[in-house]
């Protein structure tokens, strides 16, 4: 090779190295294999229970490679925009930097999300490798991304889980008794419910009311609770309590959990005058019958 030509390749390696880092290590995640519970269709995953998978990883050493000390799981939509928290693995995920595979990695596997709204979007479940910070050259490999929801899918099956207030109707209103029926829905697994609030209001995001704290499970049969929860109409002049056109009826549920918020609450309208504004303190009386699907109560207005 003359000096001519060694000059020539000296500055395309160095374009090269400009580019890319030529003697760092580089791990890349190649491949993921489900291989428990063995059958895709066994294969489910929510925001309220932990799936646990063995999977096989198939990583990538380039340049040298890099040590891989663990691996993480999460969820994202199509767009990548909407990415949910990471879960690291619970068994041994380790691999030298001259290892190209991480066989029988048990990984917990759960769409964890600030928001249980977001598990609607998800499409995606994405497995990560784990390494000393800056010890890799190239991060936009290091995760592999499987297809979920869908016939064709090789990641398993996502299931959103989400508790539905169907209906709430009054079938008696006097300006001290409301009776009412509501029935009650738990979808794709169902969501525990932690209480309810009854609310007077003109608007039902105006919350004038206690909690009434009483646990439903889930996956509950026929259960029956009884308690009280107060509700204060402030003095005429600091209110709007006349204004009050609407009772609304609210479930107390881990946002996180619960998949759609907007079937939660259910409002109906008053009659006017239906409530009398100079009582102050309400005491009111929640007796509560769950049927599996369906919610029976009643509520008895007092005036103090």
């Amino acid at each position: 090779m003359t000096a001519k030509s060694a000059f020539k390749w000296s500055l395309m390696l160095m374009v090269v190295c400009f580019t890319r880092t030529c003697f760092a290590g580089d791990v890349e995640m190649v491949m993921a294999l489900i291989t428990s519970p063995d059958s895709l269709d066994l294969i489910s995953y929510s925001t309220t229970t932990t799936t646990t998978l063995t999977v096989q990883f198939g990583v990538g050493q380039h340049n040298g490679g890099v040590a891989v000390t663990g691996v993480t799981s999460y969820f994202k939509n199509e767009g990548g925009d909407v990415v949910s928290n990471a879960v690291a693995n619970a068994g041994t995920a380790t691999a030298a930097a001259d290892v190209g595979e991480i066989l029988n990695v048990e990984m917990p596997v759960i769409i964890d999300v600030d928001d249980g709204a977001e598990c609607n979007d998800f499409v995606y479940l994405c497995f990560q490798v784990v390494y000393d910070a800056a010890a890799d050259d190239d991060v936009s490999n290091d995760a592999l991304c499987l297809d979920i929801g869908n016939g064709t899918n090789n990641g398993g099956l996502i299931q959103c889980p989400d508790v539905e207030l169907l209906t709430f109707e009054i079938t008696e209103l006097t300006s001290t008794t409301i009776d009412f029926e509501a029935t009650l829905k738990q979808n794709d697994g169902g969501v525990d419910v932690d209480g309810f609030s009854v609310v007077f209001s003109s608007n039902a995001q105006d919350v004038t009311s206690s909690v009434y704290t009483a646990s439903v499970s889930a996956t509950a049969e026929d259960e029956f609770m009884s308690g009280q929860v107060t509700v204060t109409i402030p003095d005429n002049a600091d209110s709007q309590c006349e204004e009050y056109t609407q009772a609304c009826f609210t479930l107390t549920v881990d946002v996180t959990q619960d998949t759609d918020h907007t079937n939660d609450i259910v409002c109906v309208d008053l009659e006017a005058d239906a409530l009398d504004c100079d009582a102050g303190v309400v005491m009111v009386q929640l007796n509560v019958l769950l049927f599996v699907g369906s919610l029976l109560a009643v509520l008895l207005v007092n005036r103090n």
